[in-house]
C-alpha cells in the first residue's frame, strides 16, 4: 500500500469527519510532510512539539527512538486514537495557546488552525529564548505578510513582528487539493529560527513597536498624521515630530508602509532621545 493511501486509511480508521470548528484539514501530501521533516534539521536528543497532529500524518513519518517527540491535541476523540496508534509517545489534551512549554530548548511543529494562528504566532514570539526553530504550515496570504518588505502590500505589522525575532525560509507552497478534506486556499510551509540578536534592542523595543502600530492603524497616511493621531505621541508638539522624523532621516510627508525595520528603530531612538531631553 503506498504512503497516500495509508494517510487516507488513517483517517477512515478515526471513524469521525474532521471538525471544522477546530479547523481539521489533514495534509495528505508524501512529499510535503518528507520536507517539514528534513527542515526541523533533527538530531539525536531533540525535543520536539508537533501542534495538532489530526490522525498522525506527519507523526508517523517523525516517530523515532533517536529523539523526544510529544503531541499536543486539544480533539478529545483525536487524543484517544493517537494514544492507540502510538503508545509510546507522550501526547497532552491541552490548547496550545495554554499549554506550558518546557525552561529546556526544543523545537515546534504543525499545520497551524488557521482561526487562531495570529495567536500561535504570538506565543512562538514568546518561547524565542527556549526555541530552537518552528516550522509551520499557515495560509499561504499569512506567509505572504509574514516574508513581505517595506513598501510591499502585504506588509504590515505581523512582518515587522516576525521579522525582528526569526530569520524566516518559504520551505514550500501547498495547494489545497493536498489536504482532507479539500481546502480552497493555498498553504505555506515556514521556518523560522530565532535570530541570535534581535534586529531591534530590548530598550527601545517598547517605542518601535508603538510607532510600528501607530505606522499600520492607517496605513496610507503620512508618517507624521500617523505619529499625530496615536495616543502615545500626542503630547509631542508637531514641529517636535517633525524634527524627529528628519533626524531620521526622511520627510515628514513619507508614507509609513515605506519604513523597513532599521528605519522604524531609528525614529523610535529619535523619540527616546526627545523624551530624555
Amino acid at each position: 500500500m503506498t504512503y497516500y493511501k495509508l494517510l487516507y486509511k488513517d483517517i477512515k480508521d478515526f471513524g469521525k469527519n474532521p471538525d471544522k470548528k477546530l479547523g481539521q484539514h489533514f495534509l495528505v501530501d508524501e512529499y510535503t510532510i518528507s520536507l517539514i521533516k528534513k527542515s526541523l534539521d533533527i538530531k539525536e536528543g531533540d525535543l520536539i512539539y508537533e501542534i495538532g497532529p489530526g490522525t498522525g500524518q506527519l507523526t508517523k513519518f517523525l516517530e523515532n527512538k533517536n529523539f523526544d517527540l510529544r503531541l499536543i491535541e486539544l480533539d478529545k476523540n483525536l487524543v484517544e486514537y493517537l494514544k492507540s496508534k502510538f503508545p509510546d509517545i507522550i501526547i497532552y489534551n491541552e490548547d496550545i495557546l495554554k499549554f506550558k512549554f518546557p525552561d529546556s530548548k526544543f523545537k515546534i511543529v504543525g499545520n497551524l488552525p488557521y482561526y487562531i494562528t495570529s495567536d500561535i504566532l504570538k506565543k512562538i514570539v514568546a518561547l524565542r529564548n527556549n526555541l530552537e526553530l518552528a516550522v509551520i504550515m499557515v495560509q499561504k496570504n499569512v506567509a505572504d505578510r509574514i516574508l513581505a518588505s517595506s513598501g510591499n502590500k502585504n506588509y504590515g505589522r505581523l512582518t515587522v513582528f516576525l521579522q525582528v525575532f526569526f530569520d524566516i525560509k518559504r520551505i514550500k507552497d501547498v495547494p489545497g487539493n493536498l489536504f482532507y478534506p479539500p481546502v480552497k486556499i493555498k498553504s505555506t510551509v515556514l521556518k523560522l529560527i530565532p535570530r541570535e540578536k534581535p534586529l531591534v534592542s530590548e530598550d527601545i523595543y517598547g517605542i518601535f513597536s508603538k510607532v510600528v502600530k501607530a505606522v499600520f492603524i492607517n496605513r496610507r497616511k503620512t508618517l507624521i498624521n500617523s505619529l499625530l493621531n496615536f495616543p502615545d505621541f500626542q503630547n509631542i508638539p508637531k514641529e517636535e515630530l517633525q524634527n524627529i522624523i528628519k533626524k531620521s532621516g526622511f520627510s515628514p510627508s513619507i508614507r509609513g508602509e515605506m519604513l523597513n525595520i532599521q528605519d522604524f528603530e531609528n525614529v523610535a531612538k529619535e523619540i527616546k532621545k526627545w523624551r530624555n531631553l
